[in-house]
């Protein structure tokens, strides 16, 4: 119960409204588990749905708009849910290249975004 009444008062927070920078956050079922930023799911969101207006801050582990573009929230949050019945984690080559490493598939049990500017 717990998470589902942390989950009411995230939903807001993301939902329909334009942002600079993102993240997802997830949940696994289990004894003791919390709902936390998940930066493999958020890169993997960043990379796979935004990679012509997002960019990914390893610093921040949030997902930042290019110039001239705002997520919207709405969107963001439903990549991040669409993504967690399989996602890949985003590896760096030595030239800075990004890809899907997928030899390691990963799942959640429940996703939400979380998006902290709200512009609109």
């Amino acid at each position: 119960m717990h998470a589902l009444s942390l989950l009411a008062l995230l939903l807001p927070l993301a939902a329909g409204n334009k942002h600079y920078q993102c993240d997802c956050m997830s949940w696994t079922a289990g004894p003791g588990q919390n709902w936390i930023h998940d930066a493999t799911l958020s890169h993997y969101v960043c990379h796979h749905y935004y990679t012509n207006d997002g960019i990914w801050n390893a610093n921040s582990g949030l997902c930042l708009a290019k110039p001239g573009y705002k997520f919207d929230g709405q969107h963001w949050e439903d990549n991040c849910k669409d993504a967690i019945s399989g996602f890949y984690p985003v590896v760096t080559d030595e030239y800075g290249n990004e890809s899907l490493n997928r030899n390691t598939k990963l799942t959640a049990g429940a996703s939400t975004g979380w998006c902290p500017d709200k512009l609109e």
